[in-house]
């Protein structure tokens, strides 16, 4: 038994059974079946060799070729640890150099304040 279709599905499958009736419909179905594929085929393909050449980009500064990876930062992880040991030896020095310096300034200001002392003193 043939189930009848209704009438929206009807009138809708009409007006595509008429869509290549004129040009406008032909460059539609064109446009739709044949250009519009081919554009994302085009797309894809573009896409996925940028891809590719960027993973090429990556893989060649990430290969075991050379020295590990694992290794380099290990290296570098050391090189900066011991720089922050060595700017704490810097820190610790120049906090020593301005103790020094402010007791010899202290002792400047005490030798200035006793020498006045004496020219009053004797004149």
């Amino acid at each position: 038994m043939i189930r009848q279709l209704p009438a929206a599905v009807n009138e809708h499958l009409v007006a595509v059974d008429q869509l290549a009736t004129n040009w406008w419909g032909l460059v539609s179905l064109i446009v739709m079946f044949v250009l519009g594929p081919s554009v994302t085929v085009i797309v894809t393909v573009w896409q996925n060799s940028k891809t590719r050449n960027r993973v090429g980009g990556v893989e060649a500064q990430v290969t075991n070729g050379g020295s590990n990876l694992a290794d380099t930062v290990g290296r570098i992880a050391a090189m900066v640890t011991e720089q922050g040991l060595d700017i704490r030896g810097l820190r610790k020095d120049i906090g020593g150099l301005r103790g020094e310096l402010r007791a010899e300034r202290a002792a400047r200001i005490e030798d200035v304040a006793r020498i006045e002392r004496g020219r009053r003193s004797g004149t």
